[in-house]
């Protein structure tokens, strides 16, 4: 196992030495210097007063701290249906992948059990994998066990279309 070894120079290195900064609002602003304009100004106003106000170091410390997000490593890339294990309490969480009219992109409805309808997901397309969409098949049995229409989130009530999984209308547009 290899370790990595990092020299921190100028401001950097002199917030190191102020007893009211933790080191790794330090180390941050370091790595962070040239690539974020938050750090640079973070670090050009410790120079110009000599420290930084706790609204400051609490702001990195949230960056610092927060989770990095989770990314697919075969992002979704497709329309259609996706599921994954929700781990708060290891149920499924059923998503629509759709594509923007306006931009283009791919984006995600998250199917919300309560209400049966799919509201929108910000970021969740990001976290989404290619071996998380399901076949057809999987997709009309998700629909018949849980007595919805998989693409619409509609309550079924016909017994053709509980049978498909999918209502009259969406499965003319499927």
């Amino acid at each position: 196992m290899t370790s990595q070894t990092m020299t921190i120079t100028g401001p950097a290195a002199l917030l190191l030495k102020n007893e009211d900064v933790p080191v790794r609002v330090a180390v941050w602003l370091a790595e962070n210097a040239t690539k974020s304009t938050f750090a640079s100004s973070l670090l050009n106003g410790f120079v110009r007063y000599g420290s930084l106000t706790q609204k400051q170091v609490a702001a990195v410390l949230r960056i610092v701290d927060a989770p990095a997000p989770k990314v697919a490593a075969e992002p979704a890339d497709q329309m259609g249906i996706y599921v994954t294990l929700d781990p708060s309490d290891n149920g499924l969480d059923i998503y629509r992948v759709k594509r923007s009219k306006s931009s283009g992109n791919l984006y995600a409805l998250r199917l919300d059990p309560t209400s049966g309808s799919f509201e929108y997901a910000p970021g969740t397309i990001r976290s989404l994998s290619a071996s998380d969409r399901v076949t057809a098949d999987e997709a009309a049995l998700l629909g018949q066990a849980l007595g919805i229409c998989i693409v619409c989130g509609a309550t079924l009530t016909d017994p053709e279309s509980v049978a498909r999984g999918i209502g009259p209308v969406c499965i003319k547009n499927v």
